[in-house]
């Protein structure tokens, strides 16, 4: 008796173990829909949408045994006591969709809709993002699925009264010339143009305050890369030169800028100044000049006296977020720079990244720095604004 019990639970365990391998669906074959149906939802600030999961495949998707993982703005089940699959917040932006007992799973080309509310959604960087589904039997394996965004909202009219607006706001700023705008942006706070023209040459000399060597050396690297040449140290050269020099101004970041036909000098009591002077002066440059490289540029003379008006001056840089390279924030360095801005806000860290590695604390940038599908996020994060299940594919790690 005892043999032909054993032989019957075996059998039932086969059947069970091979059931589970057949159900276990191919995931390309469901597709998810995103539609946005109506802002200001019943005189409500909230956007009435909807998440269609369709079964385009031969298969059977499974009645249980799946989450589908996505990132969204802050969106709710419209029916509060929920349907066959309801829409659960995990954490942040980072939500789930889990079938509950009434959903019996999807035949051939079928589709199930989960209705939903959220803040109104003013654009389609609004809508959700990073679908990907993971089967029961499978927790570790996660499987980006086909996704489609569909609207009933004309978000382009939007967009196109925003800017009928502001051309009707603006309508009234007269055009001006090319010849009548600043040379130098921003503006300066006293700026005069001359007949004078400055010819530049392989042949113009730097000479150089012992105070701004190091400003003297930045001058001569940015002309290298615009010109065939770079300009060279001189002393006593009278002519075809550029002077930088120290004079006593109000304030440090505070320089005046000169073009003659003989002379260009920088002059500024510190080293921001005259740094800021150095971008003046790029700015008078011909904008052919920045694509392709050149033997004789006239500058066009010149006489400018400048100092911020404001102390603080900042660009902030969301690296918590959005992960950028090395190459890229020095590139942004470069142009903050050409506007004569003094501080560079990098955030840093968040609930979304980690990005300074501390020493003693080697978690914070091995776990934090990378986004993606985890259980625990003991090795990674949860997958945050759309960076989806892989680890190190986006700008969600790094």
């Amino acid at each position: 008796m005892k043999k032909y019990l054993l032989i019957i639970v075996m059998l039932c365990s086969a059947n069970i173990v091979f059931a589970q391998k057949k159900s276990l669906f191919n995931a390309k074959g469901l597709k998810v829909t995103w539609e946005t149906l109506e802002n200001d939802y019943k005189g409500t600030k909230e956007t009435y949408s909807r998440l269609t999961l369709t079964n385009i495949s031969k298969e059977v998707f499974p009645a249980g045994g799946w989450t589908l993982y996505f990132n969204a703005p802050n969106i709710r089940n419209l029916n509060e006591a929920g349907g066959p699959v309801n829409v659960e917040l995990i954490n942040g932006d980072f939500f789930k969709a889990i079938p509950s007992k009434t959903f019996k799973g999807l035949g051939a080309g079928k589709s199930e809709i989960i209705p939903l509310l959220s803040r109104n959604l003013i654009k389609r960087t609004d809508f959700p993002r990073g679908f990907y589904i993971v089967f029961n039997s499978r927790p570790s394996e996660a499987v980006p699925v086909v996704f489609e965004a569909l609207t009933a909202i004309d978000y382009s009219r939007q967009q196109q009264v925003i800017a009928e607006t502001n051309y009707k706001e603006n309508d009234a700023i007269e055009d001006i010339p090319l010849s009548l705008l600043p040379s130098i942006f921003p503006s300066p706070a006293s700026a005069k143009k001359t007949k004078d023209i400055f010819n530049l040459s392989k042949s113009t000399k730097v000479i150089v305050d012992p105070s701004f060597s190091a400003e003297a050396e930045y001058l001569s690297e940015e002309f290298e890369k615009l010109f065939n040449f770079k300009p060279l140290q001189g002393t006593t050269e009278k002519q075809n030169v550029i002077i930088l020099q120290k004079l006593s101004l109000p304030s440090k970041e505070a320089y005046k800028l000169q073009v003659t036909s003989n002379e260009i000098i920088i002059g500024a009591s510190g080293n921001e100044g005259l740094f800021y002077g150095i971008q003046s002066l790029k700015n008078l440059l011909p904008s052919s000049i920045w694509s392709a490289k050149q033997d004789l540029i006239a500058i066009p003379g010149i006489m400018v006296s400048d100092m911020p008006r404001f102390p603080h001056r900042a660009f902030m840089m969301d690296i918590a977020r959005n992960f950028q390279s090395k190459k890229e924030i020095l590139k942004i360095i470069d142009m903050i720079s050409f506007y004569k801005l003094n501080v560079l806000h990098l955030h840093l860290n968040d609930d979304e990244g980690w990005r300074i590695e501390i020493p003693g604390l080697p978690e914070l940038t091995e776990v934090g720095s990378k986004r993606g599908h985890t259980l625990t996020e003991h090795d990674h994060l949860i997958p945050s604004y759309g960076s989806g299940p892989v680890v190190n594919t986006n700008s969600g790690s790094g």
